[in-house]
């Protein structure tokens, strides 16, 4: 609320006082909401598997749940970016992401989501 009255104080003449607005680069762990394994295997299962287009939703869940990719980063992904190899592990490749930047994601414990994706 103070920033605010300092906001509409500062209306009438902007360079008499600026607010200092001070933004997080870094959140802590606590911060970030997380699914927990049940939420996520309940979201994994909604779509089904009988339907070819509840096997795609599938597997995209799955992909984005291990790698975390944005649904951007995911919708622009080919086959062949699903294996690809970072220090010898499987990861995947993004090659379109936000800053216009290629990254590769190791999927670790997470390489679960590939037959998944396959299928």
């Amino acid at each position: 609320m103070d920033e605010l009255l300092q906001r509409l104080a500062n209306a009438v003449k902007p360079s008499a006082v600026p607010v200092k607005q001070i933004t997080k680069q870094d959140r802590a762990d606590s911060e970030h909401l997380r699914l927990t394994r049940q939420q996520a295997s309940t979201l994994m299962a909604a779509p089904g598997v009988t339907t070819l287009t509840g096997l795609r939703d599938t597997a995209l869940i799955a992909a984005i749940l291990c790698t975390g990719v944005r649904e951007t980063e995911a919708c622009a992904l080919d086959v062949a970016d699903l294996r690809q190899r970072l220090g010898g592990e499987l990861a995947l490749h993004v090659r379109e992401r936000k800053g216009a930047k290629e990254r590769l994601v190791p999927y670790g414990e997470l390489a679960f989501c590939l037959p998944i994706v396959e299928a």
